[in-house]
C-alpha cells in the first residue's frame, strides 16, 4: 500500500495543514510540514553548529594554561618528542613516524588481507561493522561537505596535509563501539587526540542527521507507515 503523502507538496505553513473547511487538522498534511521543517533545519544549521564547535574549541584554547617558562634554553632530557620518530634498521637513519606508517594504516588501509576469513573476523568484532560496511561508509563520509577539512588532498594553512580519513573514521568506531578514549586513538594512529575529538563532533552529527535520514526507515507495521 502506497503511504498517501508520497508525491504531495508539503505544506508552506502550519495554516495549510488544515483540510478543505478548516475544521480538522489534516495528519497526512501536518507529517509533511513537521518533515519538511526537520529537513530545512539540517540544510541551514549544520554550518552554524560547525562554527559552534570550533568557536568553543578556540575559546577552551585561550583558557588552557602555558607550560612553565624554562630557566634555560636548554630543553630538558624528560621532555616528550614533538613529533613520533623511529630509526630505520636498513641504515640507521632516524625518520619521522606519520600516520600512514602506523599499524592501522597498513593493515586496513593500505594492504587489507579481505581474502582471510581471520581478518574479516577479527575487523567486525573491533570496529563493529564489516570491512565492506567500512568502505561504503566511509565513501559517504568523503562524499559529506562536513568533512571538507579531512578530504584527501587537503592542508592547512602552513601546508601540511590533513589527517588521514580512513584512520579518523576508524578512530571513531572504535571509540563508539569500544568505548576508547582519544589518547589511545592517537597511539595507534599517531594522529592528535584534539584531532580526533574535532572529528568526532562532526561525525556524530553527520550521523545524527544525514546517516539517520538515509539509513532509518519508518516501520510498515508503525503508525506513521500506513
Amino acid at each position: 500500500m502506497v503511504a498517501p503523502w508520497r508525491g504531495r507538496a508539503a505544506p508552506s505553513c502550519f495554516y495549510e495543514c488544515y483540510d478543505a473547511d478548516k475544521q480538522r487538522l489534516d495528519p497526512n498534511k501536518y507529517y509533511l510540514y513537521r518533515r519538511a521543517q526537520a529537513e530545512q533545519l539540517e540544510k541551514e544549521d549544520y554550518l552554524k553548529i560547525i562554527a559552534a564547535c570550533e568557536a568553543l574549541a578556540k575559546e577552551e584554547e585561550k583558557h588552557t594554561k602555558p607550560p612553565p617558562k624554562r630557566v634555560s634554553g636548554r630543553k630538558r632530557k624528560s621532555d616528550p618528542p614533538t613529533e613520533r620518530i623511529y630509526r630505520d634498521p636498513a641504515d640507521g637513519s632516524i625518520k619521522k613516524f606519520g600516520p600512514h606508517d602506523t599499524e592501522w594504516y597498513w593493515m586496513y588501509v593500505e594492504s587489507p588481507d579481505v581474502d582471510n576469513l581471520k581478518f574479516r573476523r577479527k575487523f567486525c568484532r573491533r570496529f563493529r561493522c564489516s570491512y565492506q560496511s567500512f568502505q561504503k561508509h566511509l565513501a559517504d563520509v568523503k562524499g559529506s561537505d562536513l568533512f571538507k577539512t579531512w578530504s584527501d588532498g587537503a592542508c592547512d594553512a602552513a601546508g601540511r596535509r590533513s589527517s588521514p580519513i580512513e584512520l579518523l573514521v576508524l578512530g571513531a568506531l572504535r571509540y563508539i563501539g569500544r568505548g576508547w578514549c582519544f589518547d589511545d586513538l592517537e597511539e595507534q594512529t599517531c594522529i592528535g587526540e584534539e584531532t580526533h575529538r574535532k572529528f568526532m563532533h562532526v561525525y556524530l552529527f553527520w550521523g545524527s542527521t544525514t546517516l539517520y535520514g538515509s539509513s532509518c526507515k519508518w516501520s510498515r507495521g508503525t503508525r506513521m507507515g500506513r
